[in-house]
């Protein structure tokens, strides 16, 4: 009988201890900032880069410029145009 009561005790003391702390750590999700004094202007892009209104670049033989789609909207969508030789 002495034999089953050390059996026993070996295999509780063997177990893992309940008390040891898990560390949990929450997903990892990715910050998005918003820089609001950039957000009001408005960019046109050529090949990941971004000019302002009234900026001109050469594509090929062509001349564009960054300006309004329509000359009524304050804060409408922006263009290239093609400039006039």
């Amino acid at each position: 009988m002495h034999k089953i009561y050390s059996l026993i005790a070996l295999c509780l003391f063997s177990l893992p201890s309940q008390s040891a702390e898990k560390v949990l750590r929450p997903p990892v999700k990715p910050v998005v900032v918003v820089d609001g004094a950039a957000s009001s202007h408005r960019l046109c892009y050529y090949q990941d880069e971004a000019y302002s209104l009234g900026a001109v670049i050469k594509v090929d033989d062509y001349l564009l410029r960054c300006q309004e789609e329509n000359d009524f909207e304050t804060n409408g969508a922006v263009i290239w145009a093609a400039l006039k030789k």
